[in-house]
């Protein structure tokens, strides 16, 4: 999984998945390997690089600095570079929000609210292709939605009402005669 946005105009971004077909590494004069390059297929990014298969993308090492200081007060800058790369064996009920998974393996104990075991729950395509890795409690999935949801869910419903309110007091004399009969067959 690509965990920064590369090229977003070919879905090289921030989540995307692929499989890593290699990686290219070059060795320093203490003998220390580094990757310079790994090459990722990521399906439908529409890449199509000279001596690459299609959909193949390099993936450049980023840098990145932060600062450190050490209990004697004595402040260090740490420069580090590295691929913006994660095995994508895993995921959080976050990352995996939106995504459709034909295998699964759920860690439903994990969940804290009703909402994150939903999004588990719901990542698979059939129930056949889904494992619950171990046990968890019902309180899981029987509890309340949280405060919150429930008044977005409140202020759904009101705003549903005046909708349709507003809808059926509307002045429909200056539709043409298409949209009076589309809205008779509603």
């Amino acid at each position: 999984m690509v965990t920064e946005n590369a090229a977003i105009s070919c879905k090289v971004v921030n989540g995307a998945e692929g499989t890593l077909q290699d990686i290219v590494y070059e060795e320093d004069d203490q003998g220390h390997r580094y990757a310079v390059c790994a090459y990722v297929h990521i399906p439908g990014s529409g890449i199509n690089a000279p001596g690459l298969d299609q959909d193949v993308v390099p993936i450049l090492p980023s840098s990145a600095s932060f600062q450190y200081k050490s209990p004697s007060g004595i402040r260090f800058t740490i420069n580090r570079k590295q691929l913006p790369l994660l095995p994508a064996y895993a995921f959080t009920d976050f990352k995996a929000q939106g995504k459709t998974f034909s295998k699964v393996i759920l860690d439903v104990s994990s969940a804290r609210f009703l909402q994150n075991a939903y999004v588990m729950l719901s990542r698979a395509t059939s129930l056949k292709n889904m494992a619950i890795l171990r046990l968890f409690g019902s309180k899981v999935i029987h509890s309340d939605l949280s405060a919150e949801f429930r008044e977005e869910f409140s202020r759904l419903r009101e705003l549903d009402e005046r909708t349709r309110v507003r809808f059926e007091q509307r002045d429909t004399s200056t539709f043409p005669t298409v949209c009076k009969i589309m809205l008779r067959q509603m």
